[in-house]
């Protein structure tokens, strides 16, 4: 199994916003963007490949309740070693969501 890394935070938002959000969270980071299924709640997307790895896939799953699951898994599946790629990943989607959600003045 490629290493990876998961996390799962809750937000005050409502669906439509929220999946809105993520997707945007995806662009803003330049990862691209393969697939998205709002009505699963599902966004499929990739990292290209670095000095560091072979790349990485990227799968959110956005709950109506306000939960985002977020993972990020090298993309090579006998990469067992990350080097922090995967949990950087996920950790900037994530503050990337909390970016287009925060209010604007």
């Amino acid at each position: 199994m490629a290493a990876q890394y998961r996390e799962t935070r809750t937000f005050h938002a409502d669906y439509p916003t929220l999946f809105s959000s993520c997707q945007n969270a995806v662009a803003t980071c330049k990862f691209q963007l393969l697939r998205a299924f709002p009505d699963q709640g599902l966004i499929h997307a990739s990292v290209g490949i670095s000095l560091w790895s072979f790349g990485e896939k990227i799968e959110i799953h956005v709950g109506g309740t306000g939960e985002v699951f977020i993972k990020s898994e090298c993309a090579f599946p006998t990469q067992i070693v990350s080097w922090g790629r995967n949990k950087r990943n996920v950790q900037r989607l994530f503050e990337a969501v909390e970016a287009s959600l925060s209010p604007r003045f």
